[in-house]
């Protein structure tokens, strides 16, 4: 699994982007500076992270210690559709520090400088603006990002899902991804133990498996708490069927309610590729998570040798080689809501930013192989997922209708549509 790292294929993409680029501007230089277009709804988006300390050992850590998560929210401002001017701030792409150690892992010759500054020029808009006490913090999604991954690569997705009024939490797996930066500068980067246990075969990634189910339900812990600032303070209903495991948020004085109120947690969980199926256990295990979409990537244990009962929403490369478990697993051990659908010309990496990227610098192809992005275009992709995964959030949070998500669309003849089924009852 390691040698497919989502990480690592996008970064080695991203590099050869930079080195083919003229330098005829700097960073410096605000025409250099490229905003990634992601939002796609109404709302202003506030990007901000917070780290969840858990009481749990960390299994993955070179040295005895409790893990450490960094979660990072993507906030929509429901009580305002505009973000004042002064408010208005363009965030980094990714952290240099994550972009090197990437490259480093690859053993690539090239200086960290210049590593560094691959992806400087890429910018996201953020509105920074304080969060007024009375504002609703909008309906709860999870992201999990792919094996080797961090959610910065998946920009595009979780922005587009904010601006249209959720708010998402991207969760960033220790020692898994590449690099984790902390709030007291410490960089937690991939571990020995990690790529032991990939490398033991299915029982080690399984158990990899196991340690980001943990993970989730740690975030879903600290969430219903009401530690993570902005998100409001949730009622301990006991038919979540969620477990503490452990996990203990930080008590900074950052860790207060955005509201007053108090209500179960209810959340939908989505993720690609190693990630898809995180989301998928979390939600057969936690009840506080309704329902799970899996975008292109394999089911492990315990899900793959049980059952789903909940909604889920398969989405699908084509030609479909790295999800190749799903036409076994989708019949017998899906047996809630299920959909599952396969856009055109899109290959597993199609579903991270790079399609968006190389499209924007019109780098496509003769830089970046379309092994890599696939032939589809990247903002027709992104408003696929956009539309597909957003009528799947509404059918399961507001009880909308999803008229995408039991047929074929006159709207989006390039999305087969590979199957459907209401849930099974009485079993």
């Amino acid at each position: 699994m390691r040698l497919h790292s989502v990480l690592s294929i996008v970064i080695l993409a991203l590099s050869h982007l930079a080195w083919s680029a003229e330098p005829t501007t700097t960073t410096s230089d605000p025409q250099s500076n490229i905003v990634l277009a992601a939002h796609l709804g109404p709302y202003p988006v506030s990007i901000y992270e917070y780290e969840v300390k858990t009481l749990r050992p960390d299994p993955l850590a070179p040295t005895a210690q409790l893990r450490r998560l960094m979660i990072t929210v993507y906030r929509p401002f429901l009580d305002n559709l505009t973000c004042p001017l002064e408010h208005q701030s363009r965030v980094p792409y990714a952290p240099p520090i994550v972009v090197a150690a990437v490259l480093n892992l690859l053993a690539l010759d090239i200086s960290s400088s210049n590593a560094s500054s691959f992806l400087a020029p890429v910018q996201l808009v953020n509105c920074s603006r304080t969060i007024p006490s009375s504002s609703p913090s909008g309906p709860l999604l999870l992201f999990s990002h792919g094996y080797g991954g961090t959610h910065h690569f998946y920009a595009s997705t979780l922005q587009a899902a904010a601006s249209s009024g959720y708010t998402v939490v991207a969760i960033d797996h220790t020692y898994e991804a590449a690099a984790v930066v902390f709030p007291d500068g410490s960089v937690a980067y991939t571990s020995a133990a990690n790529n032991a246990y990939d490398d033991s075969g299915l029982d080690g990634q399984n158990f990899l498996q196991a340690i980001r189910i943990a993970d989730t339900v740690s975030v879903l812990d600290a969430i219903e708490r009401g530690d993570v600032p902005g998100l409001g303070r949730y009622s301990n209903d006991s038919s979540s069927g969620g477990s503490s495991n452990g996990s203990s948020a930080d008590s900074s004085p950052n860790s207060t309610s955005n509201s007053s109120s108090s209500k179960p947690l209810r959340a939908v969980m989505y993720g690609h590729s190693f990630g898809g199926s995180t989301a998928a256990n979390v939600a057969a295990s936690d009840a506080r998570v309704l329902a799970a979409a899996n975008i292109d990537g394999p089911f492990y244990a315990p899900v793959a040798n049980g059952t789903v009962r909940k909604p889920l929403l398969l989405m699908a490369s084509s030609p479909q080689d790295v999800a190749t478990d799903w036409p076994a697993f989708y019949p017998t051990h899906v047996r809630g809501w299920k959909t599952w659908v396969r856009p055109n010309d899109t290959v597993h990496y199609s579903y991270t930013d790079l399609p968006l990227l190389v499209d924007l610098l019109d780098l496509r192809g003769a830089v970046v192989p379309e092994e890599l992005t696939g032939t589809v275009d990247g903002r027709r992709l992104q408003e696929i997922v956009w539309r597909y995964t957003l009528q799947f959030f509404a059918y399961v949070l507001k009880g909308v209708t999803p008229d995408l998500l039991d047929g074929p669309s006159a709207e989006f003849p390039d999305v087969e549509f590979v199957g459907h089924a209401e849930a099974v009852t009485g079993q």
